[in-house]
């Protein structure tokens, strides 16, 4: 049982060290690149029906 949790232990200590900048080479990446960061919200299809909500901004004033 010690040598499951040990094991276990170790498998997840690698995702709280520094090594992975030792393994993945990011002048690859888009940032490196400086390609442009991706879109924050995806567009609506164009057929898509769109609902108004009501406004809240009443809603939490006593």
């Amino acid at each position: 049982m010690k040598k499951n949790i040990d094991q276990q232990l170790e498998e997840r200590r690698f995702f709280l060290k520094d090594t992975i900048r030792q393994q993945t080479d990011f002048s690859g990446t888009g940032q490196a690149l400086q390609l442009p960061p991706p879109l924050l919200q995806k567009a609506c299809p164009v057929d898509t029906v769109l609902v108004n909500l009501p406004d809240a901004s009443n809603a939490l004033r006593t």
